[in-house]
């Protein structure tokens, strides 16, 4: 691997090219430094750890909770999730573990889906807990599949007033789920981010605080790229504007 005492590239822009040639344009106000991927720190460079703070501790999970977001939102635009699902557990059924704690039904959603996998092979998933305020967890997040059974429960509608079909999860007999065929990536991205909170990640410290299929496809990630360095004259937060190119 190799060593410089500094790794770091100055990044005006990232570019995210997605499977099916759609892009995510993130461009900076000004340039940030990026470790490079491949580059270690000589011994000699690195800081003297010292007594991790309460500051240190709360900066480390808005970290981590911007990084999962980003994640999920490359997972949700890379991959062919057709349906949002929000799926709960009934409180009057009987279970072998406790609907109340998050890693138990984090280990008992694995099983689910693996089984669905069986079932479908083409079964694909990104599901995020959400601890509701009676205690129990409840389920958002993505699926995609073929085969496996669902029931039409009418139509509602969403904001635009726009009459959108509901599913039922024919094979989720824990409780109550509800499906809508995906019609924004970058809506439906926005929405199950929103579940990654600072509470969800004391809940799971050191732990992934999403499930999902393995595999998934990720962009692939450029930087500085030339044509798109003319720059934006307004910038989300003062710091960076994100654009979604469609192919």
């Amino acid at each position: 691997m190799l060593k410089t005492t500094y790794p770091y590239i100055l990044v005006e822009n990232i570019v995210y090219t997605y499977p099916n040639g759609d892009k995510k344009v993130v461009e900076f106000k000004d340039p940030i430094e990026i470790r490079e991927k491949g580059w270690v720190l000589h011994d000699d460079d690195l800081e003297v750890k010292t007594k991790t703070t309460e500051s240190d501790v709360e900066r480390n999970l808005i970290r981590s909770n911007k990084r999962a977001k980003r994640l999920i939102d490359d997972y949700i635009h890379s991959n062919d999730f057709k349906y949002f699902v929000t799926l709960t557990y009934d409180p009057k059924k009987k279970y072998d573990f406790d609907i109340k704690n998050i890693i138990e039904c984090m280990e008992d959603m694995q099983r689910f889906c693996k089984r669905q996998k069986r079932l479908d092979q083409d079964f694909k998933f990104l599901l995020i807990p959400e601890l509701h305020k009676s205690g129990i967890v409840h389920w958002h997040g993505v699926l995609s599949f073929e085969i496996l059974p669902i029931t039409n429960a009418g139509s509602h509608k969403i904001k635009g007033g726009i009459n959108t079909q509901v599913y039922y999860f024919d094979n989720w007999k824990c409780g109550f789920s509800n499906m809508t065929k995906i019609l924004s990536l970058t809506r439906t991205s926005t929405y199950v981010s929103k579940y990654i909170t600072k509470n969800m990640e004391v809940s799971l410290s050191h732990q992934r605080r999403y499930i999902c299929s393995k595999g998934l496809a990720l962009p692939k990630v450029t930087y500085n790229i030339k044509s798109y360095l003319d720059g934006f004259k307004s910038y989300e937060n003062g710091i960076c504007k994100i654009t979604y190119i469609n192919n």
